[in-house]
């Protein structure tokens, strides 16, 4: 992690936890590394998340995109 990722992360989190944001959040990341690492440090705390980008089968992202928008986990990381 960089300084300027961990500042941002932590700062994700801190927003998340005093729940100033709340309910299902899209999240944007610049790529498939930085979208793995969020998910890893918002794992670290319990919050549940799951990523969505281009690397990733047709079907996989569909079921991924089902499971959010049931609600099945609030956070979904994705790349841009």
């Amino acid at each position: 992690y960089t300084t300027d990722d961990l500042d941002k992360f932590l700062t994700l989190y801190a927003l998340i936890k005093l729940q100033i944001i709340h309910g299902k959040t899209l999240i944007f990341v610049r790529d498939v590394a930085r979208c793995f690492r969020l998910k890893l440090y918002l794992d670290k705390f319990s919050v549940k998340t799951a990523v969505l980008n281009a690397d990733l089968p047709l079907n996989s992202r569909i079921h991924t995109v089902a499971e959010f928008n049931r609600g099945v986990f609030p956070v979904l990381i994705a790349v841009d």
